[in-house]
């Protein structure tokens, strides 16, 4: 691999190869050369140029970084929304809190209906 993002175009990859190689990674976690074939409307023998250009462009270990890549975006968005709920989480039970106390403050047990006191 070169310094480059290994899913951008490589040094020596084609045009057609990268597109190809593009329409392989959109496939997602079940992608084939067998799906990228059907959907570019061709038969065996674009199948075999896809393979050979899997292999040439290391396709595979391409597809391998860029679902890494993916993943760790998603971890870092997942763990940033889990910050930012635990603070609200907290803001919001010390809210209740407060108020709870100061409802209890304001209230004498004249004031409370008889099944509201403690037992």
């Amino acid at each position: 691999m070169t310094g480059a993002i290994p899913w951008e175009r490589q040094p020596k990859e084609t045009g057609r190869a990268f597109r190809a190689f593009c329409c392989y990674l959109n496939f997602g976690v079940g992608r084939s050369i067998a799906k990228v074939a059907t959907a570019d409307g061709g038969g065996t023998g674009k199948r075999r140029r896809f393979e050979k250009w899997s292999v040439k462009c290391r396709w595979v270990q391409r597809a391998e970084y860029y679902d890494d890549a993916l993943e760790a975006e998603e971890r870092a968005r997942n763990e940033a929304y889990r910050r930012k709920m635990n603070e609200r989480h907290k803001h919001t039970g010390a809210a209740g809190l407060s108020k709870a106390i100061d409802w209890l403050t304001s209230v004498s047990g004249a004031t409370l209906p008889p099944w509201k006191l403690p037992a």
